[in-house]
């Protein structure tokens, strides 16, 4: 039988203390019940046994406060109820052993922290209202139901230390890092609302299960979901919206991530990164600010059924990998599928309606793509693009609508199967560089300005292939273009068939139109050659105060070169130290040097003097670009890291290439698009900066 004891700051009859009452309570041994009459009452409480401590006349009616230590610290079988319970010293609510129910109640902890549970304890938080105070579970036992968490200085809800806790019909908002922290524990999140975390609102970190259902998620300043460190969980019916990143994986991290829609994201809607991992399926990603899927650094995720609307990238990769099936890129700005450096991607039943770019591979060798059963519809520029030493396959792919089909430069190799080009305005397909295009089985329909098209050293190889409808030609090869055409068939009733430059084989070729052998343009008549050799600084203009160092390293002049008697007459001039055509003061100068001394490296070790020279130029014009203030000084200290490393007598070359690496890393995120604030042009002069730094080897 529960005994009941009262408390008045009034009335005569029962306890003038909160603290009265229970020592009263404590000596009957028996649950008690402990009615509390309105007023504030100071006094930290040690409750122990079965016990239960409600405000007599309801919520908000008592106060209990403590200026030092708990507010309340309980063992045993406590339960409060309608009261408001104020800490400014360590924990406001502890519970140290046995249970703690808390209903219908006000928590605010000014020290950081409102309720703590310790291991193998367990606390019910319902209908209450905690605030200026993180909830910590730290290897305990919790349910957090119908309540309103605001204003903590750092996290919301904390489940450490192998803590297991559901959070559920809950709102959690104005939290300066997390809304809810997992770490080495298992939390179940259903049903609640999170805005305004300073970080992710929802995160895990040290192998973590993060389980989510049916939640809204808004302006979180970083990730509305970040799983890292090899932590799982299954992420169902979500919304995140308004913030930096919809949701996020790192370091391993492999949730499953089911029918949840990212809307608005400033940056990305799924981020994949520094090894991240994951399955996505049926999601939908609308208006991501810079990329809708992205996988970096590692992160190779898996993406099922997804569909992304609007925003400026669709799915890009640059230095991940990553599976894409099923998906439906609708009214992207710029690029709907970009595979950079070094990724490797496999896109499986792709549609696209829209964007300036439908296929978009860049990078050195290791950049491969694969393409199946993909189609392109009103691409407004190129349907595909392969550059630099990137490889593409195609096989069952069409291009339907836009300026151009396919197109491979650079060093690039494209591989095309079973593919339909059509209504293009220009051209179908087109290999120029030193790149190899390689089709079989290739349908060409209706091209504006020629069906295939060879330039400068591409190697053509192309097989049982179809170019109908062509306005003007259906094949045409020029510059030292060589290959073969197999069994191709050129329809139309104008223009030429096939127009070549003779190095180009046409085995079976059927065609009613003309087949046109133009000659090889002779080359180009010299020009007269004006070549000025000059080993030092040139002045054309006033120069105060110069201070001249001639090196050590000085060479002896050397002739231009000779020009062939039948040539116009050459001019040539050779100087060895400075050249000044006025007056010159107060100038430092330097020549005959190892180095450039502007980048404050005194001197190369041998066979790093390439790495100096480009990253002394880089380091150069990175203030020329604009960059955000963090990404700024990331790349100049990695500018200058990599400078010190190349001035010792050994550098290390492990530091070199993650220097390297790193530089590159932020210039290839303002290719992407994903830097804002960038000036004018900043993009074409970091490719041309990316480009630099790519033929450096080591």
């Amino acid at each position: 039988m529960v005994k009941t004891f009262r408390v008045s700051q009034t009335s005569r009859h029962g306890h003038r203390t909160v603290s009265s009452a229970l020592q009263a309570a404590g000596l009957k041994r028996k649950p008690a019940r402990i009615e509390i009459g309105p007023g504030r009452y100071e006094e930290p409480l040690r409750v122990n046994g079965d016990v239960e401590l409600v405000a007599a006349d309801g919520p908000g009616t008592v106060t209990l406060y403590s200026a030092n230590g708990p507010v309340i610290e309980s063992r045993g079988r406590v339960q409060l109820s309608d009261l408001v319970l104020v800490g400014s010293d360590n924990d406001a609510v502890r519970c140290a052993a046995g249970t703690l129910t808390i209903e219908r109640s006000q928590i605010q902890g000014h020290s950081g922290v409102s309720v703590h549970a310790v291991p193998q304890t367990a606390i019910t938080l319902r209908d209450s209202l905690i605030s200026n105070g993180r909830v910590v579970f730290a290897g305990a036992t919790g349910l957090v139901e119908r309540c309103e968490l605001t204003r903590s200085s750092t996290n919301g809800i904390a489940a450490i230390e192998g803590a297991d806790v559901l959070i559920q019909d809950s709102r959690i908002e104005d939290c300066q890092i997390h809304g809810v922290l997992a770490s080495r524990s298992r939390v179940t999140v259903v049903g609640c609302r999170l805005t305004g975390t300073g970080n992710d609102s929802l995160s895990t970190e040290k192998q973590a299960t993060l389980d989510i259902r049916d939640c809204h998620i808004t302006a979180s300043h970083q990730s509305g979901v970040t799983y890292r460190d090899q932590s799982t969980g299954l992420m169902e019916r979500t919304v995140v919206s308004r913030s930096a990143h919809g949701v996020a994986t790192h370091s391993g991290a492999r949730p499953i991530v089911r029918e949840c829609v990212f809307e608005d994201c400033h940056d990305t809607g799924i981020n994949a990164n520094s090894r991240g991992l994951g399955r996505f399926e049926n999601c939908e990603v609308v208006r991501a600010g810079n990329v809708a899927v992205f996988a970096t650094t590692g992160g190779s995720p898996a993406v099922d059924g997804c569909r992304i609307t609007g925003g400026h990238v669709g799915i890009a990769l640059i230095g991940g990998r990553g599976q894409f099936s099923r998906c439906e890129i609708n009214g992207v700005t710029a690029v709907a599928l970009r595979v950079w450096q070094e990724s490797t991607a496999d896109f499986t039943g792709i549609r696209v309606d829209g964007g300036a770019v439908g296929l978009d591979a860049l990078g050195p060798g290791g950049t491969n793509a694969v393409l199946t059963d993909t189609h392109f519809r009103n691409i407004g520029r190129i349907g595909a693009s392969i550059l630099e030493q990137a490889r593409v396959t195609l096989r069952g792919c069409t291009f339907h609508d836009g300026l151009g089909g396919v197109s491979a430069g650079g060093e690039s190799q494209l591989f095309a199967y079973d593919c339909h080009i059509d209504h293009t305005q220009a051209g179908g397909a087109i290999a120029y560089g030193k790149a190899v295009f390689t089709a079989e089985r290739l349908t060409v329909t209706q091209p504006g300005a020629y069906g295939l098209a060879g330039q400068d050293s591409a190697f053509l190889d192309v097989k049982d292939s179809e170019f109908a409808d062509t306005r003007h030609i259906g094949i045409t090869t020029s510059g030292s273009c060589g290959g073969q055409l197999l069994r191709c068939t050129v329809t139309g009733d104008r223009g030429s068939a096939v127009v070549h430059n003779g190095l180009v084989q046409l085995n079976d070729l059927r065609s009613s139109l003309p087949v046109t052998e133009r000659a090889p343009e002779p080359p180009p008549e010299m020009p007269k050659w004006i070549v000025n050799y000059f080993n030092g600084p040139v002045f054309n203009a006033a120069v105060y105060n110069p201070t001249l160092h001639q090196g050590d390293l000085g060479a002896p002049a050397q002739e231009g070169p000779r020009m062939p008697d039948d040539q116009p007459q050459s001019v040539t001039n050779n100087f060895i130290g400075p050249v000044i055509n006025s007056e010159v003061r107060n100038s430092p100068m330097f020549w005959n040097n190892n180095t450039v001394n502007f980048a404050h490296v005194e001197q190369v070790a041998p066979g790093f003097e390439e790495v100096a020279r480009v990253v002394g130029a880089v380091l150069n014009r990175l203030g020329d670009l604009g960059l955000p203030e963090t990404e700024q000084r990331d790349a100049t200290q990695s500018a200058k890291e990599v400078l010190a490393e190349v001035g010792k007598p050994e550098p290390d070359r492990g530091v070199v290439r993650r220097g390297l690496n790193a530089l590159k890393g932020v210039l290839l995120q303002l290719t992407a698009g994903l830097l804002t604030g960038a000036n004018a042009g900043a993009v074409e002069l970091g490719k041309d900066l990316i480009r630099e730094l790519g033929h450096i080897t080591l």
